[in-house]
């Protein structure tokens, strides 16, 4: 996983923004599936181009409730009330969530 060099900052900033609400919410950065687009063949590069640009949509419409995909950061609270993760639940993201 690649983050922006700022996206922790950012996630920071963003959770001691959000007064009580920061306790049931999950921040999420946008999943960039082509850091190596030049280096994979054609088909494989359309495809998580097109994954990519679908993902960053599904983030920016305000009709939509996009769900936590691999990479999410939670409270500490929020993690307790839901008893952490399931290691018997293949995603975890689905069992988080």
């Amino acid at each position: 996983t690649f983050f922006h060099p700022n996206h922790f900052a950012y996630v920071s900033h963003a959770f001691l923004s959000d007064g009580d609400a920061r306790y049931h919410r999950f921040y999420m950065g946008v999943t960039n599936f082509m850091p190596n687009v030049n280096d994979i063949p054609g088909v494989c590069s359309a495809r998580f181009t097109v994954l990519t640009i679908g993902r960053m949509a599904e983030m920016g419409s305000p009709v939509t409730t996009p769900f936590p995909l691999a990479i999410y950061s939670i409270s500490l609270r929020l993690a307790q009330r839901a008893h952490f993760w399931d290691p018997k639940v293949i995603p975890e993201d689905w069992h988080m969530y």
